[in-house]
């Protein structure tokens, strides 16, 4: 019986293997179609479940996104508002500032005497209607007729032909003639060279005593200009000087149109060949041969260097805006009349002399100028 039981027990099949839930159902579901059918259905279901929460919660942090960028666009534009509304508004400044930001403009120039002047920043606008400044006159710009016109019925020379209008930019020139003290002062600082009479035996003012208010006279044209550069101007050009001398209206002389005496230069008596002085006078002696500009001796005391060369026809190819003259030449030109002078032709103011820059006479001063910026 023992026996047998043991046979028994060993004889018995060993017990199955136990497998996994899923393996058996995916067997089971093999074995069996429609169950395999069922379980890859709940797969794509709960795919598609998945996938549809994945693309509306995508959905819905782009419209969260959308939301947030429309209220900052809406933010930006009423804050843009409010600052151009801020800007648009005029604010007066603070009191004690309004002095500084509208300043009060400068009155206009009031113009001076009968040509309607306006005066510099420094000159001064004289009783005589003239600008006025440490001796020298002001001549704005302007246009005036240089030359002698024969329509006029005056007899005029080859080399005041043609007549010609310029245009000047504005200047100034000396009121008169340099003077025996400050041609002094010059020499006196080392700058100048003394006076000498090359062409007479007559002693120049600067030798003489009690002449310091004269012109000063025996002097070279290379003296004259530098005498000018030292004093920082430069000795006027003809066109400068002419219009000085005659303004803007055509006039023949400083004073007009009447014919000159010893009451408005000191010249020689006309018909009389008798000087009116018969040396020079101090300057602005003859204060009636004033000229529209306000410049005295133009006419008579001494003849005045100028800065041109001279040349019988430069008329003919001056610039019709501040000519400077010819460019080279061997004699320098000479303006004005003197004591010694007394034809109409070489009273007027048109008229023109020559003569060698190193030559010096009793009869020969000059007058510097300066450009007005």
């Amino acid at each position: 019986m023992g026996v047998e039981a043991g046979l028994m027990i060993r004889e018995q099949p060993p017990p199955p293997n136990v497998e996994p839930p899923l393996l058996e159902r995916l067997r089971r579901g093999i074995r069996h179609p429609k169950r395999l059918v069922s379980i890859l259905g709940g797969v794509v279901v709960l795919f598609v479940v998945v996938w549809g929460w994945l693309r509306w919660q995508a959905g819905r942090q782009a419209e969260m996104q959308r939301a947030h960028n429309a209220r900052l666009a809406e933010a930006q534009r009423i804050r843009h508002e409010e600052l151009a509304a801020e800007a648009a508004r005029v604010r007066p400044p603070p009191p004690n500032l309004t002095r500084v930001l509208t300043p009060t403009p400068p009155p206009p120039r009031p113009l001076c005497g009968p040509l309607k002047i306006p005066c510099p920043e420094d000159f001064v606008c004289t009783a005589e209607g003239t600008c006025e400044q440490d001796n020298m006159v002001y001549i704005p710009e302007g246009t005036f007729r240089m030359g002698c016109d024969p329509e006029s019925g005056r007899r005029c020379t080859g080399d005041e032909l043609p007549p010609h209008t310029l245009t000047l930019s504005a200047y100034a020139i000396d009121k008169t003639e340099v003077t025996v003290a400050a041609y002094r002062a010059c020499v006196e600082s080392g700058d100048c060279t003394p006076p000498v009479n090359k062409l007479g035996t007559r002693p120049c003012n600067f030798d003489l005593p009690d002449r310091d208010d004269h012109p000063v006279n025996c002097i070279s044209w290379w003296q004259a200009s530098r005498y000018c550069d030292r004093a920082l101007k430069r000795l006027p050009t003809e066109a400068q000087w002419e219009r000085a001398a005659r303004g803007d209206d055509g006039r023949p002389f400083p004073w007009g149109w009447d014919e000159p005496d010893c009451a408005v230069a000191n010249i020689f008596r006309k018909g009389t060949l008798k000087e009116c002085v018969g040396t020079t006078r101090p300057v602005g002696s003859y204060p009636g041969g004033r000229s529209p500009y306000g410049a005295l001796d133009m006419i008579g005391n001494v003849i005045e260097w100028v800065s041109d060369y001279y040349d019988r026809h430069a008329y003919y190819e001056h610039a019709r805006r501040d000519p400077l003259g010819p460019t080279s030449g061997t004699v320098r030109v000479l303006r004005g009349s003197s004591f010694g002078d007394a034809s109409f032709r070489e009273l007027r103011a048109s008229a023109r002399y020559h003569l060698d820059p190193n030559s010096a006479s009793e009869l020969v001063g000059f007058r510097c100028a300066k450009p007005m910026r």
